[in-house]
C-alpha cells in the first residue's frame, strides 16, 4: 500500500509538471481551474522546500498538497472493499473506479481524465 501510494505520489508530480509546461505553452484549456493552478505550481516548483530542510514548508506547499491529498484518496479507493466483490475471489472489473477525484486541496480536475494511472493500476489487480 505504501509503495502504491508513493508511486501515485510521484506520478501526480509528473502530471503537474505536465501542467505547468502547458500553462506556460498557452495550451490549458480556457476556463480550466488549471489556468490559475499551472503558474502557482510552476512558482511553487521554482521556490521548492525540500522536507529535509523544513518538513512544515515542505508539506504546505501546493506542489506537495496536491500530491499527497490526492496519492492519499486515490490509494484507499484502490485498496478499499468493492461492494461488487465475491466471497471467493478479487472485486469484478470496474467496481472501483478512483479515477475522478474530489474537489481536494489544490486539485485541479475535474471529471475524468484522459490518462489515469490509477485505472490502469486497477484494472492489474
Amino acid at each position: 500500500r505504501a509503495v502504491v501510494d508513493s508511486v501515485l505520489h510521484e506520478q501526480l508530480h509528473a502530471y503537474q509538471h505536465q501542467k505547468i509546461v502547458q500553462g506556460q505553452q498557452g495550451a490549458l484549456p480556457p476556463g480550466s481551474p488549471l489556468r490559475e493552478l499551472a503558474p502557482a505550481w510552476g512558482y511553487n516548483m521554482d521556490h521548492y522546500v525540500s522536507a529535509t530542510a523544513d518538513s512544515k514548508a515542505y508539506a504546505g506547499q501546493p506542489l506537495e498538497r496536491h500530491a499527497f491529498s490526492n496519492a492519499a484518496r486515490i490509494t484507499q479507493g484502490l485498496f478499499a472493499p468493492s461492494p461488487r466483490a465475491t466471497p471467493r475471489g478479487p472485486a469484478a472489473p470496474g467496481a472501483c473506479d478512483p479515477a475522478t477525484p474530489p474537489a481536494a486541496i489544490g486539485s485541479p480536475v475535474r471529471g475524468r481524465s484522459r490518462f489515469s494511472l490509477a485505472r490502469q493500476v486497477a484494472r492489474a489487480r
